[in-house]
């Protein structure tokens, strides 16, 4: 059996989301979401040469940040 859909507010935009909780309207389930939370603070890169701190020297390409080595 497939499971219960959560329940949620269906939407297809964030004008559609009236709780302040969950005011995006996330448009691949078409139900209403909190916010992401915020990255933490990192210097985006796409290659080590991007990543200029000496303490952090290495491009993660998960993440898109520079990492400490290991």
């Amino acid at each position: 059996p497939e499971p219960e859909p959560e329940p949620g507010v269906a939407c297809i935009s964030n004008s559609d989301c009236i709780d302040p909780d969950k005011p995006i309207c996330d448009l691949e389930t078409g139900l209403c979401v909190a916010p992401e939370p915020e990255p933490e603070p990192g210097v985006a890169c796409i290659s080590d040469i991007d990543c200029i701190d000496p303490n952090k020297p290495i491009c993660d390409l998960e993440t898109g940040l520079c990492v400490a080595s290991e």
